[in-house]
């Protein structure tokens, strides 16, 4: 193979993918729609769930946590950092998520920018 079959066969995967990406956001979005309408039947009915052609739908109760971001939860480690007695907190936590990092390995990766041309100007 060629250069150029490598090139084109590359654009048109990255455009599969990207078509792929918008339409699986699309049924995601559509999924979370129809399983709130399951529970709302479910709730309403004071039900713990339905079968359905060989399959149960049960609501079952989940304890998750949300997301905190990078600077609370770099916050909250200096804060318990400084209750267990440790005077360099900031040291402290340094060398924490240095140690928590892997080895570092050098990788290539293969960039793509579009070619701007520029206009001759006079």
């Amino acid at each position: 193979m060629s250069i150029q079959s490598y090139i084109t066969e590359l654009e048109a995967i990255n455009a599969e993918i990207k078509r792929n990406n918008d339409t699986n956001r699309k049924l995601r979005s559509r999924a979370t729609i129809l399983e709130q309408s399951i529970t709302g039947y479910l709730d309403s009915n004071n039900k713990e769930g339905v079968k359905y052609r060989g399959k149960r739908f049960v609501l079952e109760e989940k304890v998750s946590h949300k997301r905190r971001g990078k600077k609370d939860k770099e916050a909250d480690t200096l804060r318990l950092l400084s209750d267990l007695g440790i005077s360099n907190t900031r040291d402290a936590y340094t060398r924490l998520m240095n140690a928590q990092k892997g080895e570092e390995i050098e990788t290539r990766k293969l960039k793509i920018h579009k070619d701007v041309k520029k206009k001759d100007t006079y």
